[in-house]
């Protein structure tokens, strides 16, 4: 997104403007540290929002007692019949860390090749029973994105496709 550039009468008070702007970005990477990028890496859960709509309603759908269609694939994944009302968005830091710890677990038993450590990103974590889905948005198949699966203490369950 491009930024409108604002006249003013005085010249001058572009330039200050921009000196200052320099000037707190060089401090910013001297410190190592851009105020623009401490809100993203400083949490490990993402806020709610169209996505998490969309995997909460995936994850309950699977999840769902009634659901005669997604026993099958709640069979494969080991996952819990559960009710609707126990599937929510995860907030707790602490916790999604502890997912992103578990993910990035698994991504490097399936693939040594991967960075160590991986980079540090906010995840969707949903909680389902006592049950973990996880969320990686820079994670993609195509147009879906997977959602990985772990048991209370953080196992490996499964995966499937989802939003």
């Amino acid at each position: 997104m491009q930024s409108q550039r604002r006249f003013s009468r005085d010249p001058n008070r572009g330039l200050a403007s921009s000196r200052l702007q320099r000037s707190a970005a060089a401090v910013a990477l001297l410190t190592g540290s851009l105020v623009f990028s401490q809100p993203v890496l400083a949490q490990s859960c993402r806020a709610a929002d169209s996505v998490s709509a969309s995997i909460t309603r995936d994850v309950k759908q699977v999840a769902d007692t009634g659901s005669a269609e997604y026993a099958g694939l709640r069979s494969k994944l080991h996952l819990p019949a559960v009710p609707a009302t126990q599937v929510r968005l995860v907030a707790d830091d602490s916790r999604c860390k502890r997912a992103r710890e578990a993910l990035d677990s698994l991504i490097h038993a399936t693939n040594p090749e991967a960075a160590v450590p991986l980079s540090p990103r906010a995840l969707y974590v949903i909680q389902m029973g006592r049950v973990m889905a996880v969320n990686d948005p820079s994670s993609r198949a195509g147009e879906y994105s997977p959602i990985v699966f772990f048991n209370s203490e953080w196992s490996y369950l499964g995966q499937m496709l989802g939003y």
